[in-house]
């Protein structure tokens, strides 16, 4: 009934979904689920909170529990941090370009960023930055994205799957094949909408010279974009967003 009624609402206002998870979930899951029949929402966040947000207290009991917390100076890297920013506009963005190589260079921007204290509340990413970018937004641990990041690298450089890999030069040398089971295996069936971190990746739509904005979508055939051309099965399962 309440979401019936923000629908119909008149207002010209922002409704955006917050999700609450575990702090120790690992990664959301099914978040389209709650986006596909819910067109009224502008935006989505996931928050990680403690096991007590899930449970009902007496307001006594939650002023002694937030006293001392309060008094604390915020962190500035959580998802609580990360939502205010956003509704109070101070949200800091970064966007990735592109480069083969530069991917590297990425990943030591992001730990700059870290140990400078700047949080970084939504990526955008192009050709190997949508890459790096979506590997953060999964995990935003910069040791565990270094050990990933490295591992990726060290497989695509192998001389063996591009010998296999070799294909007819009509679009391409390679298939992209061993890209592609390099990507299922590090993301398996990731959705976009389950990156902890806002996220979307920019291609070309060489069918009509156009731009593309990608927010939703399975991970691994997502990042790969920017390797060549998709079949048009993929094309079709697709949801574009416009500027």
């Amino acid at each position: 009934m309440v979401e019936q009624q923000l629908e119909n609402l008149a207002v010209r206002a922002q409704k955006q979904l917050i999700l609450l998870w575990k702090e120790d979930t690992v990664r959301p899951k099914k978040t389209a689920d709650w986006l596909d029949h819910r067109g009224w929402i502008s935006a989505h966040h996931h928050l990680r909170v403690q096991r007590r947000m899930f449970s009902r207290r007496s307001p006594r009991k939650l002023m002694e529990l937030y006293r001392p917390i309060l008094a604390q100076p915020p962190n500035i890297f959580s998802d609580v941090s990360r939502l205010a920013r956003c509704l109070t506009s101070h949200s800091i963005g970064l966007v990735l370009g592109g480069g083969g190589a530069r991917g590297a260079a990425h990943v030591g921007i992001l730990k700059a960023l870290k140990e400078q204290r700047i949080p970084v509340d939504i990526v955008a990413g192009v050709s190997i930055g949508a890459f790096i970018g979506g590997v953060y937004c999964a995990d935003p641990d910069i040791s565990n994205m270094y050990m990933k990041v490295k591992k990726m690298f060290q497989e695509a450089a192998s001389f063996w799957p591009k010998i296999f890999d070799l294909t007819y030069p009509v679009c391409a040398m390679f298939t992209g094949e061993s890209l592609n089971k390099m990507l299922r295996r590090a993301f398996g069936d990731l959705q976009i909408e389950d990156l902890w971190i806002p996220y979307f990746n920019v291609t070309t739509d060489i069918t009509s010279s156009e731009m593309r904005i990608h927010r939703s979508g399975t991970a691994s055939q997502l990042f790969c974009l920017f390797n060549g051309i998709v079949d048009l099965k993929f094309i079709l399962t697709c949801r574009f967003f416009p500027l």
